[in-house]
């Protein structure tokens, strides 16, 4: 009943949203005021957008992703699948209608993809740990760009309440760009901040890739 309820009333919010041409203030202004039944309509939006992408409808899938993030815009689930929708889904939906497309062009819909999925994921003030995380998987994925991807880890490490991984993460690229003492340094003064009892932390972990570090840059005849 609930998502009937929810799909009731994404009826009614759907024609004035695809009139304003998919700007998301005035849609999100419209739901801002619906107040609670914001949350019913993001989760029936969510469910008819699974069936849009069954059916490899890619404007069903926009206008339903504009829906559900103006309806919800803080929530994490909703917006992290909404951008990997755009970088990796409907990019590949197109290379697979078009086999014949040349390397370039194939190349450019995946990057303006990107474009569009970081834009959803960087475009706020308050961008959150998980929300950069992202974006710097679609550098390293769809990009090929350490140094963006690195840049992206770190900022998002610098974040409250950021998972402990991203920190490390970055740590591994800067090895990979062979920045080795960046990210020694980087590694001694994060490793104060890692908590001994939280297994997530790995703590004992960095600690060893910090003496790792030593040994490589000792051998090398690096001052440390």
């Amino acid at each position: 009943m609930v998502l009937l309820g929810g799909g009731g009333m994404l009826g009614v919010f759907e024609p004035p949203f695809r009139e304003q041409g998919g700007e998301r203030a005035p849609l999100r202004e419209l739901l801002a005021a619906s107040g609670p039944a914001a949350g019913l309509i993001a989760n029936a939006a969510w469910v008819r957008l699974n069936l849009a992408c069954e059916a490899r409808d890619e404007h069903a899938v926009r206008a339903l992703l504009r829906v559900t993030l103006a309806a919800a815009p803080e929530v994490d689930f909703f917006r992290l699948n909404a951008a990997r929708m755009l970088a990796y889904d409907l990019p590949a939906w197109r290379t697979e209608a078009e086999p014949m497309a040349p390397g370039p062009l194939r190349q450019r819909w995946r990057s303006d993809a990107a474009d569009e999925a970081e834009a959803l994921l960087l475009g706020d003030e308050n961008t959150e740990p998980s929300w950069l995380i992202e974006a710097a998987n679609l550098a390293l994925y769809v990009r090929g760009d350490r140094e963006l991807a690195a840049q992206r880890y770190r900022q998002a490490a610098e974040l409250p309440g950021a998972p402990w991984h991203a920190g490390r993460i970055y740590a591994q690229l800067l090895r990979e760009l062979g920045r080795d003492r960046d990210a020694l340094e980087w590694l001694r003064a994060w490793a104060p901040c890692l908590p001994a009892g939280d297994p997530a932390a790995q703590r004992d972990l960095v600690l060893a890739r910090i003496a790792e570090l030593e040994l490589e840059l000792q051998s090398r005849g690096e001052p440390l």
